[in-house]
């Protein structure tokens, strides 16, 4: 007899519950309600749970139909010891009926799936690379294996919680793994005979087509054709020739014809390479390779618009001559005369907010010493809220006093003499400013604030005061500040805004330099595809967060404000002429392509220097993936330098979760660099653990230690310079040999004075050039000097010089890993050298990144006499230095701002 239940007659007696009857069999249950009558197979159980109900609880049947769809199935009216029953019963059977089934589904996998995949991998390899879909469509075949009766699949087994939780559930566990893998292997086994195949048959091509012949590691990955390919290559491994090389062998093999292959490059020079390489190197092995398309991503994007749209927009001329800024400051300057509201919140911002107190300030709660803050009338003030009350009082021309004495005494056992915050003279009002939340409430540790505010209220109440108060909470909101301007006005006095109130205290931000921190976010904004309804949330979000101050809150506010204006005025200026700026093509690109408007002819797309992608760019490049074409990546992570401009290495690290699984290849024979240099510069990016492990090992025959470390006198750069420079002029002579050399500086600045007349000082045997290490970036030199290799603040290597705290609202994510870009910088100069480097700094502030390199075979670091070099034990990054004075000998630090001062000697007792 089949088991059955129904709901307890007392139940439906009183109203607990409808009438329904549900009946089990060995694979399905039948469940009746009224004229209704549901079949469910078991395997649709998912979960059976109780709910409430103390005389007649429920029992609620989770239930996933075959197309995913939950249905929640509550039985109402049973008894405690039915509702147990049917609990146990329905769980048993469930796990009984898909053991039933798993072992129908278990015969055929092994009988069916198990010689069908070899054959079917097979024979997609016999037309070329097995690629990760194609292995997809057999997997899902597996999956899609199902029991006739129930329609149960391996798939829905493999993955039910119930049989996953039984412990005849495991073996399906095992046998639905064991698949994958073998799966895995027949992929991999066929795909590495593709790949023999291809390097066999077209061993004349790879060994011709470049200059000197592909390495192994070259031809493999020009040869793998998988759906996406990642190809991470060493500095100086031949990234451009694989790619020039992969693009005739996708000709030469069938995968694309050459207008259907697509090389794409980050920036002009790089696509002018590419073209170059592409027109002398493949017309002698294919056909037509003047047909093979080579762009930068935004001329490629521009030539999609105006496919799709039937109107090529145009860059406007002020955007591509670098007036960009201009441009700013004249919508600034209109907005100003012509828009009230932009006009009263710049006036704000320029006279108050233009400092940056950094994104990661903590959420002022008053406890800031007296002495640190102080207002721009220039009284000291316990708080950052409270400074920020003052400076808007003094902005517009609202005279106060700051905590005067209460006109009476009030001093008494429990309490000190009162001060209010603020008094208002002229209009005889107390303001007093509360560190209270949204709820009225004091920070944890504010030990007896809140009865302190009940009896300054009482106080102010028996005097019979005029009296307001502004909180925390208000003020980060806004509502305090304009609870102040309605409280001043109604007794009184007209709050007028003027920058003539402040006097000589402050320097305003211009309009000039306010440009130049909104076109970099700008440029953020758009790249990273950002809506303005996004921007004001964030906005949003730092306001009710509470973490951080007022300043902060109030100047983000402010900022996004008057961006929005801005950049309103900036669109409006591209529309009427029919123009477009850089990051709204690479948009509006991607857009039409992601939406089909624009259907892509390419079967083989290859990006370089993918490593510095951007979200637009790598929407574009998904795209054109997404519509067929196989993807092929090349760059290197360790050389990812470019987040100022949008980039996010991420892409590279994290490529699977952002584009889709991949085959990963690596270039890791380079052609540049000495092996020592090498695996000095390899280990010190590689203690970044997020950077991907790669072993580089180099053609480079030169021997011998690579790096040198050159001390001077501060002032003394460009003296040392020319010496070594003159000595490496006497050695080419004597060697007859000519030798290029890079100066590189992280910044501009770091060009030595005089550099023409240093070059002319030197033999022509030896060519000079300065670039900062970001623009050496793809060059090489036989040697570089990396100049300043000064330990910061500010200026240093690594720079700790912060972008505004505004832009990291709109910048890729910052990495954890200390200096992770900086390193990366300090890794890209190092690996410029096809010889030697010498790194050039100050003995009394050397670079903490030298130390390291000491603790990788670097010497140990020397003043220009010989003598060692100590780091400060305070600052960790000025020298310590011996000193003379007429009381004796003692130390100092050489760091920037460093006040250590010991007397002694720089002896083993004195060194820390």
């Amino acid at each position: 007899m089949k088991p059955q239940w129904s709901p307890s007659p007392w139940a439906r007696r009183v109203g607990a519950s409808r009438a329904w009857q549900l009946s089990l069999d060995e694979t399905h249950a039948s469940l009746t309600r009224g004229d209704e009558r549901q079949t469910i197979p078991l395997w649709q159980v998912h979960a059976i749970e109780r709910q409430g109900g103390l005389l007649w609880p429920s029992c609620l049947i989770t239930r996933q139909s075959e197309d995913c769809e939950i249905e929640r199935i509550r039985l109402a009216g049973l008894s405690r010891g039915e509702g147990r029953r049917l609990r146990k019963t329905l769980h048993k059977m469930v796990i009984n009926s898909m053991r039933a089934d798993f072992r129908d589904i278990s015969v055929k996998l092994g009988q069916d799936w198990n010689l069908r995949v070899p054959i079917e991998v097979q024979q997609r390899a016999n037309d070329g690379w097995v690629t990760q879909s194609m292995a997809a469509e057999l997997r899902a075949s597996r999956d899609d294996v199902r029991q006739p009766e129930t329609g149960l699949t391996a798939f829905a087994a493999y993955h039910h919680p119930m049989f996953q939780e039984a412990a005849d559930g495991l073996p399906l566990k095992g046998l639905h793994d064991a698949y994958s893998p073998m799966l895995e292997d027949e992929v991999q086994r066929a795909n590495h005979g593709v790949t023999q195949k291809a390097l066999a048959r077209h061993h004349d091509y790879f060994v011709g087509v470049e200059a000197r012949p592909l390495t192994q590691e070259q031809a493999e990955a020009a040869v793998c054709f998988d759906d996406r390919v990642r190809v991470i290559a060493a500095a100086g491994s031949g990234k451009t020739s694989t790619m020039v090389a992969r693009a005739g062998y996708a000709v030469r093999a069938g995968y694309a014809r050459p207008n259907q292959i697509l090389l794409l490059a980050f920036n002009r020079d790089a696509a002018s390479e590419l073209k170059h390489r592409v027109k002398r190197q493949l017309p002698g092995w294919i056909e037509g390779s003047d047909q093979i398309a080579v762009n930068t991503f935004h001329s490629f994007g521009l030539a999609v618009i105006g496919k799709a749209t039937g109107r090529k927009p145009t860059v406007p001329g002020w955007l591509d001559n670098g007036k960009d800024l201009e441009v700013i400051e004249d919508i600034m300057r209109e907005l100003i005369e012509t828009e009230s509201t932009f006009r009263i919140q710049w006036s704000e911002y320029s006279a108050l907010l233009g400092e940056d107190p950094g994104a990661s300030e903590a959420a002022d709660d008053g406890s800031a010493s007296e002495a640190s803050i102080v207002t721009l009338r220039g009284e000291h003030v316990k708080s950052q809220e409270e400074k920020a009350i003052a400076d808007w009082l003094l902005y517009h021309g609202i005279d106060y006093c700051y905590e005067r004495p209460y006109p009476r005494d009030t001093a008494d056992a429990e309490h000190s003499q009162y001060h209010p915050d603020f008094y208002y003279p002229d209009i005889d009002l107390y303001h007093e400013h509360l560190a209270l939340d949204a709820n009225g409430q004091p920070p944890p540790h504010f030990e007896g604030y809140a009865d302190g505010v009940d009896w300054k209220r009482q106080l102010h109440r028996q005097d019979g005061n005029r009296y307001f108060e502004t909180t925390s909470h208000g003020l980060r909101t806004g509502q305090s500040l304009a609870m102040l301007d309605a409280e001043l006005r109604r007794h009184g006095l007209t709050p007028t805004p003027s920058l003539g109130n402040l006097g000589d205290r402050v320097k305003p931000v211009t309009v000039s330099a306010f440009a130049r921190l909104v076109r970099p976010f700008m440029q953020h904004y758009k790249g990273t595809s950002l809506r303005m309804e996004d921007l004001i949330e964030m906005g949003k979000d730092i306001l009710e967060g509470g973490r951080h101050s007022y300043h902060y809150t109030r100047r983000v506010r402010l900022f996004i404000s008057l961006f929005t204006f801005i950049v309103d005025a900036w669109d409006r200026r591209l529309t009427e002429q029919g123009a477009v700026d850089y990051d709204d093509m690479l948009n509006q690109a991607a857009d039409l392509i992601e939406r089909g408007e624009w259907v892509s002819p390419y079967r083989a797309v290859m990006v370089d220097e993918w490593q510095d992608t951007s979200i637009a760019r790598a929407r574009i490049a998904k795209a054109l993936n997404q519509q067929g074409a196989s993807l092929f990546t090349v760059g290197d992570d360790w050389q990812a330098v470019a987040r100022f401009a949008g980039s996010d290495v991420r892409f590279m690290t994290d490529f699977e979760a952002r584009l889709g699984s991949c085959t990963t290849r690596y270039l890791t024979q380079t052609f540049r660099c000495p092996q020592a240099l090498n695996d000095m510069a390899s280990a010190f990016v590689s203690a970044n653990p997020e950077q991907i492990k790669k072993q580089v090992s180099s053609h480079n025959p030169l021997e011998g230690r690579s790096i040198r470390y050159v001390p001077h006198g501060r002032g003394e750069m460009a003296a040392k310079l020319t010496e070594q420079l003159r000595r490496l002029a006497i050695q080419a002579e004597e060697q007859g040999e000519r030798y290029s050399v890079f100066l590189l500086g992280r910044y501009k600045r770091d060009a030595p004075e005089g550099l023409a007349e240093i070059t002319r000082a030197v033999s022509p045997l030896v060519r000079v050039r300065f670039a900062t290490a970001h623009e050496s970036k793809g060059l090489e030199a036989d040697y570089v000097f990396l100049l300043n290799v000064h330990g910061g603040p500010p200026r240093g290597f690594p720079s700790t010089i912060e972008d505004d705290s505004l832009l990291e609202l709109v910048m890729p994510e910052r990495e954890v890993f200390p200096h992770a870009e900086e390193r990366r910088l300090f890794y890209v100069a190092l690996t410029r050298a096809k010889r030697r480097v010498l790194l050039l700094s100050e003995s009394e502030r050397v670079s903490p990144f030298l130390d390291e390199l000491v603790d990788l075979g670097l010497p140990p670091l020397t003043d220009e006499a010989g003598a060692p070099i100590e780091r400060c034990s305070r600052c960790r990054v000025g020298v310590l230095q011996q000193r003379q004075g007429p009381y004796g000998d003692f130390i100092t630090c050489g760091g920037w701002k460093c006040d250590f001062k010991q007397k002694g000697n720089l002896s083993a007792s004195a060194r820390f």
